[in-house]
């Protein structure tokens, strides 16, 4: 059983609360935009123990403030008050507030709200993908000749490996047409709201309706799609029906709406099969290949100021089996490591120095590379690869 840590959690940002106002007010500025923020955090935090959906996204909307304080993007003299937890005295809320459940379910999509800034030339390689993902969203959108009945993909499902772009392509697909972009994590989402969850569901795809072009991107599908007969919950398998049943409304008896809706798994033969049947469009992202590789570290390294006296083709060749998400990281490292090499004394600078110093850089070579690559290991073994391959030729 968890540990309910609310208490202890309101009491620490009442107290960050009062030590920010006091700099506020004694025109400690600095003091009190750091405090803010971690106002912010305590609140995000407070926010987890929230009893209903209504109060958690209450505390959500609070902590935003308390983050726009801290960055000074308010006229507030001060955010609103936490509320404290259950435990403690609480104020009966008013019969207008009680009559406005729908409100709650609005506000909770509206935080879901993502504004991509992901474009395609943001990915490297997956050419395929991307054309076949942009003309699913053309022909939702265009204008079609009278009497022709186009039946576009308005559902997709990418699945495959972790790291190799997936919630990328859903994003730069909002972003090429300027589309809203729900981005909804199944899992740490919509499966904590059991009792509320078919209204949460509705709200979400009627938002996207009314906001059209939308993407409606669900993270970690698998999640939610699980094979029914294998949930030990009830509320869970009404959720995945209000799901489906929703995907039917937006895809069928040849309505078009712009509105697409993209599933991402890494495990899609772990989807029930009647989710499964919804997905018209099945796309399989796979680890990138030699060249896709060299252009993703391209866009990591070109793209982002630094210069390579070495072969990009060698050092894809040097990372084969790795996907775009671990070369991100292998490109940071890289990066960072030279950094540091070239500043010596950069840990040792106090605040004040650092703000006056600029970093001193230089191109980096195959060598810098050589001892991350020796100690890199691809997070997909090989027989993973093989399964992937094994239910892309079977759908």
């Amino acid at each position: 059983m968890a540990v309910d840590l609310s208490g202890q959690i309101y009491r620490a940002l009442q107290g960050a609360l009062d030590k920010a106002r006091r700099a506020n007010v004694e025109g400690r500025t600095a003091e009190a935009r750091a405090t803010y923020r971690e106002c912010a955090r305590l609140m995000q935090d407070y926010a987890k123990y929230a009893p209903t959906l209504a109060e958690k996204v209450r505390r959500l909307n609070t902590a935003k403030e308390y983050l726009a304080q801290a960055e000074g993007k308010t006229e507030r003299a001060e955010p609103a008050p936490a509320v404290p937890p259950a435990s403690a005295p609480a104020a009966k809320p008013s019969s207008a507030a009680a009559e406005r459940p729908r409100d709650a379910y609005s506000d909770a999509i509206e935080a879901l709200v993502y504004r991509a800034r992901v474009t395609w030339a943001d990915i490297g390689g997956l050419d395929e993908t991307k054309r076949e993902i942009r003309s699913a969203f053309a022909l939702g959108v265009v204008k079609t000749p009278a009497g022709l009945n186009i039946e576009g993909w308005r559902n997709i499902l990418l699945y495959g490996p972790p790291g190799t772009g997936k919630t990328l392509l859903a994003a730069a697909a909002s972003n090429e047409i300027a589309a809203t972009f729900l981005n909804v994590r199944a899992g740490d989402v919509l499966s904590k709201y059991f009792g509320e969850s078919t209204r949460l569901v509705s709200a979400l795809f009627a938002y996207a309706a009314a906001h059209e072009p939308c993407v409606v991107f669900l993270d970690e599908f698998d999640a939610l799609g699980i094979p029914r007969d294998q949930s030990d919950s009830g509320a869970e398998r009404r959720m995945l029906s209000a799901i489906l049943t929703e995907l039917d409304g937006l895809s069928g008896k040849g309505a078009r709406h712009a509105v697409l809706t993209i599933a991402a798994t890494n495990a899609p033969w772990a989807l029930d099969a009647a989710a499964l049947s919804r997905f018209d469009k099945r796309i399989y992202v796979p680890l990138p290949d030699r060249a896709a590789r060299a252009a993703v570290l391209r866009i990591h390294l070109d793209a982002k100021g630094y210069r390579l006296d070495g072969d990009y083709g060698a050092l894809a060749a040097a990372t084969d089996g790795t996907s775009g998400r671990e070369l991100a990281r292998l490109c940071k490292e890289v990066a960072n490591r030279m950094i540091h090499e070239a500043n010596p004394d950069l840990i040792d600078r106090n605040v004040e120095a650092l703000k006056a110093y600029t970093l001193h850089t230089r191109p980096l070579t195959m060598a810098d590379f050589e001892p991350v690559l020796a100690s890199l290991k691809a997070e997909t073994p090989p027989a993973a690869v093989r399964r992937y391959e094994a239910f892309a030729s079977t759908t």
